[in-house]
């Protein structure tokens, strides 16, 4: 895994704020409407997304020790999902509306990260980065 490489992280996140302000300015000159930003958002999560994930994942060169840490990765996953539902539960509970307390519990559990956490880790890590978070 090496030392941590802060050029290539600063490099990845000043890139993707980049990307932020570009398409925030796209929409308010109306470059960008609702429906090309729906259309642009399934194209990202549809091809963009598997593509960045398969690609993490056939770039390191595949042992055991990868593999211990693949299943250490994905229990501490389930594990976090879990812990994290559970607070979500009790935090959501003041919420009166059933149907809000829903929408803001799923919210808390599932993060939008695995766009920007990919990059972002293999930016820090290398493929073994990329390969932990796909």
């Amino acid at each position: 895994m090496g030392t941590l490489d802060y050029g290539a992280f600063l490099n990845t996140v000043a890139t993707l704020f980049v990307l932020i302000i570009v398409g925030f300015y796209a929409g308010k000159i109306g470059l960008i409407d609702n429906l090309s930003s729906k259309k642009l958002s399934s194209i990202i999560i549809g091809i963009s997304q598997p593509v960045l994930i398969i690609s993490s994942l056939i770039s390191i060169e595949y042992s055991k020790d990868f593999l211990k840490l693949g299943l250490k990765t994905l229990a501490f996953g389930f594990i976090s999902h879990i812990a994290i539902g559970i607070f979500a539960f009790f935090a959501c509970m003041k919420f009166k509306n059933l149907d809000e307390r829903k929408i803001i519990e799923f919210s808390m559990i599932f993060g939008n990260t695995g766009f920007i956490g990919i990059p972002i880790l293999k930016s820090l890590l290398g493929d073994t980065g990329a390969f932990m978070a796909s």
